[in-house]
């Protein structure tokens, strides 16, 4: 299928024009150029066929004629992405019918001189490295023709077509006109394609900045979440060792109590590390696989993961899914969104809570699955930054140890899909939503 060819300036400041991804990046600056130089030689050849024929000069008129049909097979070509083949046809062809046009004209009008931003052209269509034996063959036939047109001063008793009186009346102005416009037209190319360049370069220098920082906060929160659980494993194995070897052995409901201590920092810690690796592999996670997912047995396979810690703080869950409802997903990406929503719905709920699981019908074929849950919701000041990584909601609650980045993976889980996440109005709790198109 023909691309619809688009003209817009790429990231590094290079416009560009549809161009297939094969193209190198010089490969679309030439495509670019040579397009939009077709665009202001279209109609500008367009405006020299009726000035030719306005003056009567019927080889004039053809060449003019010549140079439309060769820039409007040319810009055709680039449309199918026979960028090259394009290049030669045009600039070739401009070239040549310029030259047959240039015979029935008085060189007083000095048509020949619209050889030089042909002969200038192929240094901005072509590559010096890869192309040499383009870029100079297209060079040098305009200046040959040029030359070849300048011995047109030296015959006796020569005829044209347009006096040389009307070619300096009519003509050399209309030559004039035209190197002018073609010259500021390439100019205001490069001055656009600067000014982008140096707007995109001030962008990636704050892009930088701000990975650079994120980098900085990752780090810091990673050293202190997995110190936390490491003291408490340190502190209490070796505070029990200590007494130990004194001969002090606790008692047994206090050894239970620092076991259940220590193996609560060790699952924070498996989680932590889970979660981290987790976010990192959703940075370079490929495209999305999407598939039909039944919701309602992916509700049960995580109720049934989450069993032991619903149980811990004596929770309900509660599944309200149709069973024939399916979505489009990923199904890696819709259980790793779901699971951190569905921890973190039990985390930090209170115990003797519900957690509700549902899965319903929107709009135009969506279908909206909410983990909601009875907790302390989250505060109204920080809805804003609840999907960025490392931000704690809940610090009314004491201090929590976690990541802090489960809605940030949910989030990201969701966006890898096509999917939207985002926190439903609710007067009890958290009410969280992922919308996706219906299977």
């Amino acid at each position: 299928m023909v691309p619809v060819v688009k003209h817009f300036l790429l990231p590094s400041g290079v416009p560009a024009i549809g161009y297939s991804p094969a193209l190198s990046r010089e490969q679309r600056r030439f495509v670019a150029l040579s397009i939009i130089t077709l665009r202001f030689a279209l109609p500008s050849a367009a405006i020299w066929v009726v000035a030719s024929w306005l003056i009567g000069s019927v080889t004039l008129t053809i060449g003019s004629c010549l140079i439309l049909f060769c820039c409007l097979i040319g810009y055709g070509l680039h449309m199918i992405e026979r960028h090259e083949i394009a290049k030669l046809v045009w600039l070739g062809g401009t070239s040549c019918s310029l030259a047959y046009g240039a015979t029935a004209v008085d060189p007083a009008g000095g048509l020949p001189f619209i050889f030089v931003p042909l002969a200038v052209l192929p240094f901005l269509l072509y590559s010096l490295r890869r192309q040499r034996l383009m870029l100079w063959g297209m060079t040098a036939l305009p200046l040959v023709l040029w030359l070849a047109s300048f011995r047109m001063l030296f015959l006796e008793d020569a005829v044209y077509e347009v006096s040389a009186h009307d070619a300096a009346l009519y003509l050399a102005p209309g030559v004039a006109v035209t190197c002018s416009l073609h010259l500021l037209q390439i100019m205001g190319y490069f001055v656009l394609a600067m000014n982008k360049d140096s707007a995109e370069l001030v962008k990636a220098r704050r892009q930088a900045e701000r990975a650079s920082a994120a980098k900085t906060l990752f780090l810091k929160n990673i050293s202190h979440e997995m110190r936390t659980p490491l003291n408490v494993i340190a502190g209490y194995t070796s505070l029990t060792k200590s007494e130990c070897e004194a001969g002090q052995t606790p008692a047994n409901d206090t050894l239970v109590e620092r076991l259940d201590l220590i193996e609560n920092a060790a699952e924070t810690l498996q989680s932590g590390i889970t979660n981290m690796i987790a976010y990192s592999e959703l940075s370079s996670y490929g495209t999305a696989r999407l598939l039909p997912v039944r919701v309602s047995k992916m509700f049960q396979e995580l109720s049934r993961d989450i069993e032991m810690k619903r149980k811990a703080k004596n929770q309900n869950i509660v599944i309200e899914a149709d069973p024939v409802i399916k979505v489009q997903a990923d199904p890696r990406l819709l259980r790793e969104a779901l699971a951190q929503l569905l921890d973190n719905a039990v985390r930090f709920a209170p115990e003797g809570s519900t957690v509700t699981m549902r899965a319903q019908r929107g709009a135009e074929g969506r279908v909206q699955i909410l983990i909601e849950d009875e907790g302390p919701g989250i505060p109204p000041g920080k809805i804003s930054k609840a999907f960025q990584p490392f931000e704690r909601l809940a610090e009314a609650q004491g201090t929590r140890l976690g990541a802090g980045i489960g809605l940030s993976i949910a989030h990201r889980s969701a966006e890898v899909m096509g999917a939207g996440l985002h926190l439903k109005p609710s007067n009890v709790g958290t009410h969280m939503c992922i919308e996706l198109a219906e299977a």
